[in-house]
């Protein structure tokens, strides 16, 4: 009978049932990695909830929860501006919410930011050349499906070739976008009003310039460049936000013969 007592008073203590909970999030996650299924995605919405609500005790009462609340907001805020003191960014942190840049990134990715452009290839040009801007065409493979994909730009009669060694970035597209995007630097352009950037998701057979939906890169939009990955960790704030469907674009990695 005392051992019942004790186990219910084990099952009834806060860390104990954030541990439970903990446990069923990190299998939850694990059963939308692997299957893909929303039902994943809801439960570890739930479960994230009810971790935060497990750290609220109605014995300490509502100010006491309130100023712990507070702290780790404090904490949190201060943290994320030291680490973007460190790095050299005002983003240092953000997470791979789409499949464009696989296999390199996945989506739930944690990626760490560090400020500056180190790997991109540099071509001099006019202003006025960015408009002249062409591209040669070389044939991936998407699903064994032969599709034309970008391989080199041309520029002011300079060429750069598709390089995987470039510096994958983050930056704020214009004129306007779903918020900062991840993709691979292709070639970095100076001209005399300042540098600006050809980018492209390694899963994307086209540059994002080429679409007419985003604008050459400016310098000034470029929060640097991913230093760090940590798989799956992202997962956390993805269903945090809603975002349980798989986007278009995950069922399939292009490919290059």
């Amino acid at each position: 009978m005392s051992g019942n007592r004790r186990q219910r008073n084990f099952l009834s203590t806060p860390a104990s049932l954030s541990h439970i909970l903990l446990a069923l999030l990190a299998l939850c996650i694990g059963g939308y990695v692997l299957t893909q299924n929303v039902l994943f995605a809801f439960a570890s919405f739930a479960l994230i909830i009810a971790l935060f609500f497990s750290d609220f005790s109605l014995k300490q009462g509502l100010r006491q929860n309130f100023l712990e609340l507070a702290y780790a907001i404090g904490f949190a805020v201060a943290a994320w501006f030291l680490l973007g003191f460190v790095l050299h960014t005002d983003s240092p942190i953000n997470v791979v919410t789409s499949c464009s840049m696989l296999p390199n990134l996945q989506r739930g990715d944690l990626v760490f930011i560090r400020g500056g452009v180190e790997n991109a290839p540099a071509v001099q040009a006019s202003t006025a050349d960015l408009a002249g801007v062409k591209v040669r065409k070389a044939v991936c493979y998407l699903n064994s499906v032969p599709v034309p994909c970008t391989d080199q730009v041309l520029v002011s009669n300079e060429s750069v070739d598709y390089d995987l060694n470039n510096d994958i970035i983050v930056f704020d597209p214009k004129p306007t976008g779903p918020g900062l995007l991840i993709h691979r630097v292709f070639a970095k352009i100076v001209t005399e009003q300042g540098a600006f950037y050809l980018t492209k998701g390694d899963n994307n057979a086209v540059l994002d310039q080429e679409t007419g939906r985003f604008a050459f890169v400016a310098e000034k939009d470029v929060k640097g460049r991913v230093a760090l990955r940590i798989p799956y960790v992202g997962y956390l704030k993805l269903f945090l936000f809603l975002q349980f469907e798989v986007p278009q674009g995950c069922d399939s990695v292009l490919t290059r013969p």
